[in-house]
C-alpha cells in the first residue's frame, strides 16, 4: 500500500512543477490563449455572412447551431489535444535529459501525463468563464 501512496505523490509532485511552470510563463499562456480568439472570430463573421447571403438555415443548421457546434469541438479539441508536447518530448531527447528522466523510478509517460494534466486544469479554469458565456448566449441553439 506505501508503494502505490508513494508512486502517486511523486506524480502529484510533478503535477505541482507542471502548474508552477505554467505560472511562470503566463504571459504567453494569456497571449496564446487571446489569439486563439482569432479563428474563432474569423468562423463567427464567416457564418454570419453565409447565413445573411442564404437568408435561411443551409441543410437544417442555423447559425447559432454552427457556432455552438464549433464552439464546442473548440473545447473538446484543447482539452484533449496536447500542446507541445511532442515539442517538450523533442527538447528533452535533444538536450538529453531523457536519459536523466528514464533512469529515474518512475515512468516516464507517468511524468509527461501529469505534466499535460496541469497544463490542461490551467487551460479549463481559464477558459470555462468565456466558454459559459458563450454557451449561455446560445443556449436557445441547443438541441
Amino acid at each position: 500500500m506505501r508503494s502505490i501512496t508513494n508512486s502517486v505523490e511523486k506524480y502529484i509532485s510533478i503535477f505541482n512543477i507542471g502548474l508552477q511552470n505554467t505560472f511562470v510563463y503566463r504571459w504567453n499562456y494569456f497571449l496564446r490563449a487571446l489569439f486563439g480568439l482569432i479563428p474563432l472570430a474569423g468562423t463567427v463573421f464567416l457564418w454570419s455572412a453565409v447565413f445573411k447571403e442564404r437568408g435561411a438555415g443551409l441543410r437544417g443548421y442555423d447559425y447559432g447551431s454552427m457556432i455552438y457546434y464549433y464552439l464546442l469541438t473548440i473545447l473538446v479539441s484543447n482539452l484533449v489535444t496536447p500542446t507541445e508536447d511532442e515539442w517538450q518530448i523533442a527538447a528533452d531527447i535533444r538536450e538529453g535529459q531523457i536519459n536523466a528522466l528514464l533512469t529515474k523510478p518512475m515512468s516516464y509517460l507517468g511524468y509527461r501525463f501529469s505534466i499535460f494534466l496541469s497544463s490542461r486544469l490551467v487551460y479549463t479554469l481559464v477558459t470555462l468563464p468565456p466558454i459559459a458565456i458563450i454557451f449561455l448566449y446560445f443556449h436557445k441553439y441547443i438541441t
